[in-house]
């Protein structure tokens, strides 16, 4: 849900009178390693179950040029790239440098809903940070609706089999991940 749904409590607008909220307790289209990774990914202090962890790549690109290289590599193994939704529909006028697709064939957070890929490319930036609560957080994002914390995790649940995180300059976030996998 974006700002504005929440502030306008859209759940409690669309609930009809005696009924009763049942919550998805998974992912279905994931496999079991992905599906505890994001979970452990999106909250530190998720148990981490022993688990496969093979299908998820994690690797880092110091600067945008790598990030470049690293997601055309991917790309050409059959990997799609998944984007955050841009603050608008001119992507060259976003402020953030990480929305600049350079008219990249890409699919927005916004574009895949509801859909399903066997392999993503993600891409975890300076955008990101885990909080005094151990979770992971956003920053603003350029339109104020969105969040961009809600826009990853939209993104990451459309993975059925393979998942790459590409972090760009991103140390502290990118060492957390690595400890997520490594413990498995």
């Amino acid at each position: 849900m974006s700002r504005s749904e929440i502030a306008n409590n859209n759940l409690k607008i669309i609930e009809p009178r005696g009924s009763k909220e049942l919550k998805l307790l998974g992912k279905i289209r994931t496999n079991t390693g992905i599906y505890f990774f994001i979970k452990n990914m999106m909250d530190l202090k998720k148990e981490n179950k022993t688990v496969s962890y093979t299908d998820i790549d994690i690797v880092y690109a110091e600067d945008r040029e790598d990030f470049v290289k690293l997601r055309g590599f991917y790309v050409y193994k059959g990997y799609t790239f998944l984007a955050y939704t841009p603050a608008s529909k001119k992507y060259d006028n976003d402020s953030n440098e990480y929305l600049k697709q350079n008219s990249y064939n890409y699919k927005s957070s916004h574009d895949v809903i509801g859909q399903e890929f066997d392999k993503i490319i993600i891409l975890v930036d300076n955008n990101f940070y885990y909080d005094s609560k151990k979770e992971l957080k956003g920053k603003e994002h350029p339109n104020g609706d969105y969040l961009f914390e809600n826009l990853l995790y939209q993104n990451i649940t459309r993975i059925k089999e393979k998942l790459c995180i590409i972090v760009l300059n991103n140390k502290d976030v990118f060492e957390k991940l690595i400890e997520i996998k490594e413990k498995n």
